[in-house]
């Protein structure tokens, strides 16, 4: 781990093309992951390269090994616990299996969990850094605190009856058994996807890994209107985009709720771009393909057990008011008006223009997540005459 002294912030663009892996910047440095290599290629460019650790690998070791974190076989153990206690309010299953063959586990929470409702619908994600153990931990406390407390806690029950949350704890295992960064195959899964996609992390092509593959899948699946991505390098609400400094249609209510998300949780909120670039996150392709509101969530990564619970504490918070809000806006179901069966149709804000967002190709519904305001809709759907 180095932190490279920048003139001005605009050059850590410079330093995101040269492939460098930055895990966080600031007006005038960027904090990077580099071999020796990278560091004699940064110094003969005239950067100052100041080394913090020397051993990022052993130094991410001792975290996890003084750390109260969860091994991938205990995350299993807890998820299997649940089912066995709380069988009528969650359902595991996977969303498929890593490069080395572990299952990329999904856990489905609602009131009625085997049978597929018109509700709105929320992924959380840890660990697509294997070395990155919080976001784990973050994704498990607030499992565990839906569940639990489903029996005596009203807002809970609400949420619970009427959202579906999928908890995706670990969605690079084979990074998380070896505890590092990347997949079995070296490549960081978080630049590895297809939504304006440009090589870097050691990806050979637009969503090429295996483990991303499975969590498009999901996503394809299931009807989303909001995505949390759970890291450790920083304290922020990161927000779209990441590839690109032009704001998204959605922009101002995306920034009104990663605000509320900050108030809650202690964060801090900032644009992704305008924190350093990353092409093919998994946060810009959630939000580029389907037009679920997304966002990655960096939190510190302590070792002692009454922080990582005050980390976990605070974010749960914040997602519960989050979760609450995902069924507002606009909702309806799409049908075709002879046979009544539900249509896969895009749903097109077109005045004022928004981001489009998708039926469910099962149940036809859809829930766009919205400022309060008068809109105009064309919904669209392939052999039908648009509406």
């Amino acid at each position: 781990l180095v932190q490279i002294q920048l003139p001005a912030h605009d050059r850590v663009y410079e330093l995101g093309r040269l492939d460098i892996t930055i895990i966080d910047a600031g007006k005038d440095y960027a904090k990077a992951l580099v071999n020796d290599k990278k560091i004699a290629m940064l110094k003969n460019m005239g950067y100052r390269v100041d080394v913090l650790i020397e051993d990022y690998q052993a130094y991410k070791d001792e975290i996890f090994r003084r750390g109260f974190y969860h091994t991938y076989n205990q995350v299993y153990l807890v998820l299997d616990s649940f089912v066995t206690n709380y069988p009528s309010l969650c359902h595991l299953d996977t969303a498929g299996l890593s490069i080395q063959g572990r299952a990329i586990w999904a856990m489905r929470v609602t009131d009625n969990p085997t049978i597929e409702e018109n509700e709105a619908e929320i992924r959380l994600a840890g660990n697509i850094h294997g070395d990155e153990h919080i976001g784990t931990e973050i994704t498990l406390y607030f499992l565990r605190h839906l569940l639990t407390n489903y029996a005596s806690n009203p807002q809970v029950q609400n949420i619970v009856n009427n959202r579906e949350i999928w908890v995706l704890p670990v969605l690079n295992p084979d990074g998380n058994v070896a505890n590092t960064r990347e997949n079995s195959n070296g490549v960081d899964l978080n630049r590895d996807y297809g939504f304006f996609w440009a090589g870097w992390g050691g990806s050979p092509g637009p969503s090429s890994q295996l483990e991303n593959q499975q969590a498009m899948k999901n996503l394809l699946a299931n009807n989303f209107s909001i995505e949390h991505n759970y890291h450790s390098a920083a304290a922020y609400v990161n927000y779209l985009w990441d590839y690109h400094q032009s704001d998204p249609p959605d922009s101002q209510h995306i920034i009104s709720l990663s605000q509320v998300y900050a108030d809650s949780s202690g964060l801090t909120i900032i644009n992704g771009y305008d924190w350093y670039q990353v092409c093919g996150s998994l946060q810009d392709y959630t939000f580029g393909t389907s037009g679920a509101l997304a966002w990655t969530i960096e939190t510190d990564e302590p070792i002692g057990s009454s922080a990582i619970d005050q980390i976990c504490y605070d974010n749960r918070d914040a997602l519960m008011d989050i979760c609450n809000r995902a069924g507002w806006g606009i909702e309806g179901v799409v049908r075709d008006s002879i046979t009544n069966a539900p249509v896969y149709a895009r749903i097109e804000i077109t005045n004022p223009q928004r981001v489009d967002v998708y039926s469910d190709q099962n149940l036809g519904d859809f829930h766009k997540m919205i400022q309060a305001g008068t809109y105009s809709l064309q919904v669209s759907a392939n052999g039908y005459n648009p509406k």
